[in-house]
């Protein structure tokens, strides 16, 4: 059983670690999170703390699309409650919340640590771009959607929950039309990429 254990903190620090770092480490110019000199080994360990007691507290609601970008919103604003002078723009944005809370998800399912699939996946770059590529003419609602966040810097700069549930929903149109779930399509564009 000890060994066991060892395996599963071990799953979730990787897990913890992976989601924080995909949330604050992007690919866009400028795009800095947290402020010059913070003490960044606090915030992380709050944020930890906080994924960690929404999985344990909520596992069973979080199987909710709507519970999911309710997490979100009380995660920045628990984040925010201790740390948003460390942050760019005075506080944490929805991106990284949703983010952290979505990759740490997935990790927690891939490893079967819980026993349902995340109803919301991760979004970020290469999500974005696949959309852009599987939406159809007739699609011009999304794809301004998709246009939109690549306009306005790319999605770390999102901070509007509105517009991650837009996302959210072009991705859910476009899972449906390949006949998958929203977390076995993200999954699987993330394979191809590599």
């Amino acid at each position: 059983m000890y060994l066991d254990e060892l395996k599963s903190v071990f799953v979730y620090q990787i897990a913890l670690r992976s989601a924080i770092y995909s949330a604050t480490h992007t690919r866009s110019k400028n795009n800095h999170v947290y402020k010059e000199s913070v003490n960044k080994k606090a915030i992380i360990d709050f944020w930890k703390s906080k994924l960690l007691e929404f999985v344990f507290k909520y596992k069973d609601k979080l199987k909710n699309r709507r519970f999911f970008f309710l997490c979100v919103k009380n995660l920045k604003n628990d984040i925010d409650s201790k740390f948003s002078d460390s942050f760019e723009g005075n506080g944490i944005r929805i991106a990284q919340c949703h983010k952290s809370l979505s990759v740490f998800l997935k990790w927690l399912w891939c490893c079967n640590l819980i026993d349902f699939e995340p109803p919301v996946c991760p979004i970020d770059r290469t999500v974005l771009n696949h959309c852009r590529k599987k939406l159809y003419r007739s699609d011009s609602k999304d794809i301004q959607i998709i246009n939109k966040v690549f306009d306005c810097g790319g999605w770390g700069r999102i901070n509007d929950i509105q517009e991650y549930k837009n996302l959210d929903k072009v991705i859910q149109k476009l899972s449906k039309r390949e006949e998958l779930s929203p977390s076995v399509w993200e999954l699987s564009i993330f394979n191809e990429s590599f």
